[in-house]
């Protein structure tokens, strides 16, 4: 008497000779998927530049320290309304307009910059162009003359103190 053989695709060790291979080509189909659907965070070509701007930058830093300047970001959570509430400290005046930079920890397609109108009593407003998704952000309120800056970790509906370095 013979016993009937099983077909091929039920003995256990041609699923263990196919499953490696059948796993890398997964895998690289996935990697694919990921390199063409990212950007890439490029180099700037005048870094040297940039390298001695920090200088001026520290500077900057440095007087809002000296003035005791603050200041704290609210963004709701269903809103595109941005509010920073500033603390001039010692400034004689509040500034006629302020830049905030939002700028994504890797990439660069979420940064958004922007001009916050002044509104009474040290509160300034501007308008986000998209939803902030969450992940690390560093956050820079400056004139020509200070900055302040702050990194954090987004949440939506959070606030956020800036503060010099």
């Amino acid at each position: 008497m013979t016993t009937p053989s099983l077909p091929w695709y039920k003995h256990k060790l041609v699923w263990m000779l196919i499953a490696p291979p059948a796993a890398a080509i997964v895998a690289g189909m996935f990697t694919i998927w990921l390199a063409v659907t990212t950007s890439d965070g490029l180099v700037v070509d005048d870094y040297y530049k940039k390298g001695k701007a920090i200088n001026r930058s520290l500077k900057r830093d440095k007087l809002a320290s000296e003035l005791g300047l603050s200041a704290q970001l609210n963004i709701e959570e269903t809103d595109d309304i941005l509010r920073v509430y500033l603390d001039k400290g010692s400034l004689p005046r509040y500034p006629e307009k302020l830049t905030l930079h939002l700028q994504h920890a890797t990439q660069s397609n979420l940064d958004q910059l922007m001009q916050l109108a002044p509104a009474p009593d040290g509160l300034y407003i501007g308008y986000l162009s998209a939803p902030i998704q969450e992940g690390i952000w560093h956050i820079s309120l400056a004139t020509n003359e200070w900055r302040l800056v702050s990194r954090v970790r987004w949440q939506d509906g959070m606030n956020i103190n800036l503060t010099t370095l």
